[in-house]
């Protein structure tokens, strides 16, 4: 597959190939072949990385279940911002889940030749500083960051905690008894 999505492409124009692949659609079963391939055939990667375990389970669960019950296509928008009642397990197995995947990502990282790590948070604080450590990193000619309409990138899920989840205070003491990361929630409401 991975022949496919980064080889020479058909028009010679093109002097890069992007592709998204999320780590929970499969990359954890194929890592050490896509790391050989990566190595020997200079693919760079990037990975962005969120440093809010709580947020990222938050939206997670937001965007599958509203776009369940809104039957909300991929590219259409979803309604405004309102509490969800997020089970405290999800919230508990999503954290653990991701902290783990997070894990294996850093591994991964460490084993490619050329890769590149971003924040999510920091890329959403600067995104045109983001983008042009992409491109440098990329080996791309760089695109005036006038002519990138960067209107696109918003944070989603802003604003507390309590008001993004119901039954948040109720939840939280649950998920403060996890020592695995008990001590991140205080850190994690707080930061967007």
């Amino acid at each position: 597959m991975l022949n496919v999505c980064l080889g020479e492409s058909l028009n010679p124009q093109v002097k890069s190939v992007g592709l998204k692949w999320i780590f929970s659609d499969g990359l954890s079963r194929h890592v050490d072949e896509v790391v050989e391939y990566c190595n020997k055939n200079d693919v760079r990667v990037i990975f962005l990385h969120r440093k809010n375990y709580l947020r990222q389970a938050i939206s997670m669960y937001d965007k599958g279940v509203m776009r369940e019950k809104y039957n909300i296509k991929k590219n259409e928008t979803l309604p405004e911002e309102q509490a969800v009642d997020i089970p405290v397990e999800f919230l508990q197995n999503k954290i653990k889940w991701i902290g783990w995947a997070q894990e294996q990502i850093r591994k991964f990282s460490n084993r490619v030749k050329s890769s590149l790590q971003i924040d999510y948070e920091d890329m959403m604080d600067d995104p045109k500083k983001y983008m042009q450590d992409i491109q440098s990193f990329l080996q791309v000619d760089a695109v005036k960051m006038k002519d990138i309409k960067l209107d696109g990138f918003q944070k989603m899920h802003t604003g507390s905690i309590d008001i993004l989840v119901s039954g948040w205070r109720e939840k939280r003491m649950v998920l403060m008894k996890e020592s695995t990361f008990k001590n991140s929630i205080t850190e994690w409401e707080t930061c967007n």
